[in-house]
This record gives C-alpha cells, sequence and structure tokens, in this order.
C-alpha cells in the first residue's frame, strides 16, 4: 500500500529550487552546444551564435567558425558608395568582342559550316559511286559464273569468245572489286 509523502514548505522550496536550478544549468549548456560561431565581444565577453559575429569583431578575436564558412566576411557597403576593394567598372571595350569582331568570328562559323556540308556531300556521293559499283560488279560475277559464252572487243575492235582463263582471271578481279566496294 502507498503512504502519502509529506513535506515540510521548506523541503518543497528546496526541491523546487534545485531542479529550477538544474532546469537552468541544462538549458545553458545546450545554448553554446547549438553555436556554430564563438567570439570575443569588444568588452571581452564570449559570445556565442548561429549568426556570425558582427563585422566590427576583429578576425582575431573570432574564436571558432562553422566548417563550411569562409575566413573572409562580407562587408555591406550603402548603395552608391564604392568600397575600397571593389574592382574599378570594367570599360565597356574590355566587356566584349566588338561588332567587327563578332561578324568576323559569324563568318568564319559560316565557312566552317559550308566546308562540312561539302565533305558530307563529297562523302555522299563516294558513298552512292561505290554502291553502284557494287551492284554493277556484282552482276558482273553473276554473270560470269553463269557459264554463258562472252564476247569481248578486242584492240581491233573484233569480237573475241573468253576462254575459260580469261573467264576465271576476270571473276578473281570482280571478287576483288565486290571485296572493296561492297561494305
Amino acid at each position: 500500500m502507498l503512504r502519502p509523502t509529506t513535506f515540510t514548505p521548506t523541503q518543497g522550496l528546496c526541491r523546487l529550487a534545485a531542479l529550477s536550478a538544474l532546469g537552468a544549468l541544462l538549458f545553458c549548456s545546450a545554448l553554446p552546444a547549438n553555436a556554430q560561431w564563438k567570439w570575443r565581444d569588444a568588452a571581452g565577453n564570449w559570445q556565442f551564435s548561429d549568426l556570425p559575429p558582427p563585422s566590427t569583431v576583429p578576425e582575431k578575436d573570432i574564436l571558432r567558425r562553422p566548417a563550411n564558412a569562409q575566413a573572409a566576411r562580407i562587408v555591406v557597403v550603402p548603395y552608391g558608395v564604392a568600397s575600397p576593394a571593389s574592382p574599378p567598372a570594367p570599360d565597356s571595350a574590355a566587356s566584349g568582342p566588338s561588332k567587327d569582331e563578332l561578324k568576323q568570328q559569324a563568318k568564319e562559323k559560316q565557312l566552317e559550316k559550308d566546308k562540312l556540308a561539302k565533305q558530307r556531300e563529297q562523302e555522299q556521293r563516294q558513298a552512292e559511286q561505290r554502291a553502284a559499283n557494287c551492284r554493277n560488279a556484282q552482276d558482273n560475277l553473276r554473270l560470269l559464273e553463269s557459264g554463258v559464252r562472252l564476247k569481248r572487243s578486242n584492240e581491233a575492235g573484233e569480237p573475241v569468245v573468253i576462254d575459260d582463263a580469261q573467264r576465271e582471271a576476270e571473276m578473281q578481279s570482280t571478287r576483288g572489286v565486290i571485296h572493296s566496294e561492297c561494305r
């Protein structure tokens, strides 16, 4: 069976004070743990924050910063006032190429495109010629292999029937053309 516990008012106050002190201690100890920045202010007191210190704090007084923070801080300069560290405004001539240079670059690009187009056209014509040569060589080989008697003209223009040795030589020559042209 449970017995009710009785406290004297002094005991209750002491427990309440102890719990309050413990809570305050835990609360205060958690503040620096979440802080990413630690610095010493002008009065010499330590400051903890998740925000960077003011720009008036010298670099030597910043004791800790986040891992991804840079050493240099951003300096806010009012609009219209040039900061001493800012580079001079670039000249309009240095900012980009002139119109003549742009025209020259455009001409060079067009010439390059024309050159590539001519090269593709030439390659296309060569491919068509190879295909035609391939078809002709295959037709010629079929004719030679068929065994039909073939006539050729000699130097004098007279018709001459091709014998078996000449037929075999023609077939070898035609196979070479097929091998080179039919890819």
